[in-house]
């Protein structure tokens, strides 16, 4: 249909209207596939429902993946991409000469994401032309419109997967989802770039509790797979560092939240400002950034903020500088922790719970690596990377801290006086608020990789960039929608959903391009049972809540969070 805002339910539109306001192709396509139990007319009402009532519902929404699938022009595309698939996987050819072996050059492929409408028939068939595009763009030299058809066909793989013809095209979800890990791993975690060739899936059936996976060993695991916890050498736990960014005196009661819950879970704590602080609060140590880094703009209070708008903030220039000083400082003492985490003054940190994931994975911290919630809202535009969610906290090893400590001697760290400068690709200390972008930035240009950690075996996430309210099921919790929407995860929710704090927006912006996560996994939950951080607690008595909740083990309708204490029975939900 051309106005699909003017649709109105099915059942009220006269036959005659449908037919006369439909578009000739759609009229075709009705000829075509009418039945004698579904005539044209039938046809067209169905691709007339409204938007709330079958494209978000799930079984609607499956039923499409075949609809239409042996009606004009599916049929002979079927017999194409089967040709596609047999070259790839029998002439094993790489990913790179696909186009030129096939003639994809022929298929007119959209540079960027697929538009669906709301009457699209055939999704596997949508499903196959977005790999289609992915191997003719990549051989053609342009990599990013073919990873944005690639994020086209892996929103629908769980559609096609529970699809009756889920291999009608030779492709099957399962396949496209294990070469889209490979790809996301090996591109915006490992940077690494893509991989050579596109695989078949290994035949592999997940089990409830292990869902995802198998997968690699990452770089800074030692035998993490092979060894069982209680079967490898023992061996200190890692110390962890806690740096938290502040702004004084505004920020006195999230302290005192602070120093009441995590503070002393940490082997050190600092307070980091750039203000007229004193030395310490509390027993614990504040930096004033200001007397190490010449460009650290002050601190200002919020209404200042404002009025000055972004060029007012100075979050880039403190994490940056503050990550600096931790290297600079284990330098001068000779005393190096093995893991450094930058955090929020609005973050719950739970140290234990990060060294449950360093046991059980059995990090090394002599290897470069960062640790948190991995963030893929600019990984299809500028600046392009990975990043850590600064809210959850950003953590690095003791060689990662290494590797950007010489990154910033070698003058890699560039300064700039302007805040828009913080989606121009480098690695800047500029003003601005959006710290974690720039730093995801700095990881890429110096080669940290960033780990997959951060969920765990059965697709919940770890760090947990919500407030602990949103995790447990009920009207807030956050979910993800178990259908594609029609324009991949760049369509935002329906109007007058987007609101602070409103489920909707939230799930939206948790799980843009996080189809990987759900592709098979479906627990009650979407948080593990360990989180390592809970994002934002702006209230004392908040945070000092959900701590409490998290150590004494409440129930939270039928949600339990947990404290590890070193049992390595409990590193079940990591072995994959």
């Amino acid at each position: 249909p051309r106005d699909l805002n003017a649709l109105q339910p099915a059942e009220s539109v006269p036959a005659f209207q449908l037919v006369n306001g439909t578009d000739e192709r759609l009229k075709e396509w009705a000829k075509l596939t009418a039945t004698a139990d579904c005539d044209e007319h039938c046809r067209l009402r169905a691709t007339r429902t409204r938007w709330q009532s079958s494209w978000q519902d799930t079984e609607d929404a499956a039923a499409r993946v075949c609809w239409g699938c042996e009606g004009h022009p599916w049929s002979k595309e079927k017999h194409y991409v089967r040709s596609v698939w047999q070259a790839i996987h029998v002439e094993k050819l790489p990913i790179s000469k696909v186009s030129g072996r096939c003639n994809l050059w022929s298929v007119p492929c959209p540079r960027g994401i697929e538009v669906r409408s709301r009457g699209s028939r055939c999704l596997v068939g949508h499903f196959a032309y977005a790999i289609l595009c992915f191997f003719r763009w990549v051989g053609e030299g342009n990599q990013a419109y073919g990873l944005l058809n690639l994020e086209t066909a892996m929103d629908l793989a769980r559609l096609v997967r529970n699809s009756s013809c889920g291999d009608l095209f030779g492709f099957t979800g399962e396949e496209v989802a294990w070469n889209y890990e490979r790809i996301l791993a090996s591109v915006w975690h490992l940077h690494r770039g893509l991989p050579s060739a596109w695989l078949a899936a290994p035949n592999i059936s997940p089990t409830l509790s292990k869902c995802r996976g198998p997968f690699h060993s990452e770089p800074q695991e030692r035998g993490a797979r092979e060894l069982p916890p209680k079967d490898r050498i023992q061996r200190k736990p890692l110390s962890i560092q806690c740096m938290v960014l502040i702004v004084w005196p505004a920020d006195k009661l999230r302290m005192d939240a602070i120093v009441d819950t995590y503070a002393a879970s940490c082997d050190s704590l600092v307070f980091i400002a750039a203000s007229d602080a004193p030395q310490n609060y509390q027993g614990y140590p504040i930096v004033d950034l200001r007397g190490y880094a010449s460009d650290m703009r002050p601190d200002l209070v919020a209404q200042d903020l404002t009025v000055g708008g972004p060029q007012a903030f100075n979050t880039v220039q403190k994490t940056l500088r503050a990550f600096e000083w931790a290297a600079a400082h284990a330098r001068a003492t000779a005393f190096v922790h093995d893991v450094s985490c930058r955090l929020d003054s609005d973050t719950l940190f739970f140290p234990g719970n990060l060294l449950r994931i360093l046991h059980c994975r059995n990090f090394s911290s002599d290897q470069p690596w960062a640790l948190g919630h991995d963030n893929y809202l600019h990984k299809h535009q500028e600046p392009g990377r990975v990043f850590l969610s600064g809210g959850n906290g950003i953590c690095l090893s003791r060689a990662a801290l290494a590797v950007y400590y010489e990154n910033v001697a070698l003058g890699r760290v560039h300064t700039s006086d302007n805040a828009g400068d913080w989606n121009s690709g480098r690695c800047v200390s500029a003003p601005g608020h959006w710290d974690d972008v720039v730093f995801g930035v700095c990881l890429a240009l110096f080669g940290i990789p960033v780990s997959r950690r951060g969920t765990d075996c059965l697709g919940r996430s770890l760090f947990w960039p919500h407030r602990l309210e949103h995790a447990p099921p009920g009207p807030d919790q956050i979910v993800p929608r178990r259908i594609p929407p029609r324009v991949s995860w760049f369509h935002a929710p329906e109007a007058g959903s987007e609101v602070f704090h409103d489920p909707k927006y939230l799930s939206y912006t948790h799980w843009r391009y996080r189809a990987w996560q759900h592709f098979i996994c479906d627990p009650e939950v979407w948080i593990g049972d360990f989180p390592v951080s809970l994002h934002p607690y702006r209230n004392y008595t908040d945070m000092l809540n959900a701590y409490i909740s998290v150590v004494q083990h409440r129930e939270l309708s039928g949600y339990t969070p947990r404290l590890w204490e070193g049992d390595d029975t409990e590193c079940w939900d990591l072995m994959c």
